[in-house]
């Protein structure tokens, strides 16, 4: 699973599919390096788990959901923790 970053490829305010969770595209920013490569900076928010990652791409890499699993399994495992009432799950269903 992995989503393509391109300018027009993804917007902010789209949701995409986050390893199986629903994930809103809150930024997605481009600029080019003093050597001249067009970068993307993405910024995600897991619905379920109001988690907010960011990180920054280069034009047509692939940004691959599954390396930022074992970060979002430790933010699962540390939400359940503290989490006093369930997730609806209409949100977290597709």
């Amino acid at each position: 699973m992995a989503v393509v970053v391109t300018a027009a490829g993804l917007s902010a305010g789209e949701t995409i599919d986050f390893d199986g969770e629903p994930a809103l595209i809150q930024s997605l920013a481009h600029r080019r390096t003093p050597k001249g490569d067009d970068v993307y900076d993405l910024e995600l928010e897991v619905l379920c788990s109001s988690v907010s990652i960011g990180r920054s791409f280069r034009a047509g890499d692939k940004v691959e959901l599954v390396a930022w699993r074992q970060n979002l399994s430790r933010w699962r495992q540390l939400s359940r923790r503290s989490r006093r009432s369930p997730i609806p799950t209409a949100c977290c269903t597709s």
